[in-house]
């Protein structure tokens, strides 16, 4: 599937900001992280913090197991596409 297709559910894709290659080490939240740090957004300053937006726990297992997967996730009103390998970070929709 294309970035630019619709996923299952949400806006399309198409406006992408990001690609942050996941260093092996890194969970799955400081891979987002990073991702959000790459374009220039000060992640301290949310008045949500990630816990709020997804079960971070979970997520971080998910990415330390053998899975191969997609999941897409609306972080800090940013659609985003993790995978094993890389986190993916769009443009927030207009509304």
């Amino acid at each position: 599937m294309g970035p630019s297709e619709h996923d299952h559910g949400g806006p399309p894709l198409t406006d992408r900001l990001v690609t942050y290659s996941r260093r092996p080490e890194e969970t799955a939240v400081e891979a987002i992280v990073m991702a959000f740090e790459a374009i220039d957004a000060d992640v301290t300053e949310r008045e949500k913090s990630l816990h709020d937006c997804f079960p971070t726990d979970a997520v971080n297992r998910l990415v330390r197991g053998d899975a191969v997967f997609r999941l897409r996730l609306s972080v800090w009103g940013h659609p985003l596409v993790l995978t094993p390998e890389a986190v993916t970070v769009y443009a927030a929709p207009s509304e």
